[in-house]
């Protein structure tokens, strides 16, 4: 992870193995974390604690990551906390871009991808806390606020994929699928305007997808990890 500013991170996951490895991953880090096994533990928590940025897996038992997502979007603060979903189910991408998280992670994936994602939200969480004004009002509707670029990474998106958010894709939200076999179905649901290919592997396969749908692609190089499921 980047040297910034530690973060209070809530991390919401039923997996307890996974939960476990990216709660060390984001302590590692220097941040501050909490974790609950479930949505309707993880409403709670913010209520009481009020992170920062929330990880969110999408299908939870008792309350689900919509849920929780929905209750997080309408926190009465000044600065709503950012959100970070994750799904094992690749459809949850479109989902999750048109309730408005911040980024989406399909799983599995690797730690160094969560890694590069969380620096990504924590420099907007960052950025937002430095310049509230230019935030939307808290419990506003996603669909009313002006579109903001989606930025859809293929592949191990660990490098690169920060280089890439330009100054005028800084505030874009980011899909980021490992598994170059879900990349086309991903691509035509949530037709994002840039995709970046860190698998040489799938290149070819969406870089066809991708000028069949209208979208700009690039094709960075990059050296595998082992992945973390869940």
């Amino acid at each position: 992870m980047r040297v910034r500013e530690p973060l209070r991170f809530l991390v919401a996951e039923d997996d307890s193995a996974l939960r476990e490895e990216l709660v060390d991953a984001l302590r590692l880090g220097g941040n501050e974390v909490r974790d609950a096994s479930s949505g309707a533990v993880a409403i709670e928590e913010a209520h009481r604690w009020l992170p920062d940025v929330v990880v969110v897996d999408y299908f939870m038992p008792f309350t689900d990551g919509i849920s929780l997502i929905a209750y997080v979007r309408a926190m009465v603060r000044p600065i709503p906390p950012a959100i970070l979903a994750m799904s094992g189910v690749v459809r949850a991408a479109r989902w999750c871009t048109e309730i408005g998280v911040d980024a989406f992670l399909a799983k599995p994936f690797t730690l160094a991808t969560f890694d590069a994602m969380v620096d990504y939200v924590g420099e907007r969480r960052a950025a937002s806390m430095q310049n509230p004004q230019s935030q939307r009002p808290s419990g506003s509707d996603p669909m009313s606020e002006p579109r903001r670029a989606c930025v859809l990474g293929v592949g191990e998106a660990a490098e690169g994929i920060g280089d890439v958010l330009t100054a005028s894709l800084r505030n874009a939200r980011v899909v980021v699928v490992d598994s170059p076999y879900d990349a086309a179905q991903t691509l035509a649901d949530i037709l994002p305007d840039l995709v970046v290919v860190t698998d040489q592997r799938a290149h070819l396969r969406v870089r066809e997808a991708a000028e069949a749908n209208g979208v700009s692609c690039m094709v960075l190089h990059r050296t595998p990890h082992a992945h973390a499921s869940g």
